[in-house]
């Protein structure tokens, strides 16, 4: 495959996953959207590292920054399969890779902005917004989930 038809494959899983997950969100976790989404999530993780196998120098700082991007919510989707929540005993366990994987993808993702050209360069400022708020909310749900509580 030519280096245009792996940057559409990535980018079109991309936005695939954030129409699903936006989706998702609208029907209240409806259990076909959520998984549809952690599938075409995977699958654009997938293109993203198949893209740094095959065409190592064309795709390589933006397959990076979809893979650091895909990486953290990879990370949420499993938490949320296996689902861990203010009960759960190994919810801590859970939020350590999650703020790892977090805070590498921003590295990354910053990283990457510096070596695209063009358009391609908004694509790893929407990565870091959208990370901004995924973080923002999960640093919130953790406070919460330690917040001692009467019951």
């Amino acid at each position: 495959m030519s280096a245009r038809q792996w940057v559409w494959i990535n980018l079109g899983g991309v936005f695939a996953f954030g129409l699903f997950f936006v989706l998702s969100l609208i029907t209240r976790g409806h259990t076909a959207f959520v998984v549809l989404t952690e599938i075409i999530g995977l699958a654009a993780l997938g293109f993203a590292i198949a893209a740094i196998i095959y065409r190592k120098k064309d795709l390589r700082w933006l397959a990076i920054s979809i893979i650091s991007y895909m990486t953290p919510w990879l990370v949420f989707a499993i938490g949320h399969e296996a689902g861990v929540n203010a009960s759960s005993t190994l919810k801590g366990l859970w939020f350590f890779p999650f703020y790892i994987t977090i805070i590498a993808g921003m590295f990354f993702i910053k990283r990457s902005y510096h070596y695209l050209e063009g358009l391609f360069k908004l694509l790893p400022a929407f990565f870091l917004f959208f990370h901004s708020i995924l973080l923002l909310y999960m640093i919130a749900l953790h406070i919460w989930w330690v917040l001692p509580f009467q019951s």
